[in-house]
């Protein structure tokens, strides 16, 4: 193998070392859309802030929105963890 090859397969092997795999990159409005779809109770409040792969859920709602908020969020490509801080008057 000349040095020129030898360079390109080096080049190669560290560029798919090193390179983050694509499911790590969470959309924070990917996964605000994803527990927007997901939460039909109009009088629930819910904010989304995402970290790498956690997902944090903040706000109000009834049950029903609250555990839809979690799996919507829990689905979403990318996030690892769910922090589900949503508060229920039931």
């Amino acid at each position: 193998m000349n040095s020129r090859n030898l360079s390109a397969a080096i080049a190669l092997v560290s560029a798919v070392a090193f390179a983050a795999p694509a499911s790590a990159v969470v959309s924070q409005s990917d996964v605000k859309q994803s527990v927007r779809s997901a939460v039909h109770g109009a009088s629930a409040n819910i904010s989304v802030v995402v970290n790498g792969d956690t997902a944090t859920l903040r706000g109000y709602g009834n049950a029903l929105d609250r555990a839809a908020a979690q799996r919507a969020a829990e689905n979403s490509a990318g996030v690892n963890q769910v922090i589900n801080l949503i508060l229920t008057n039931s």
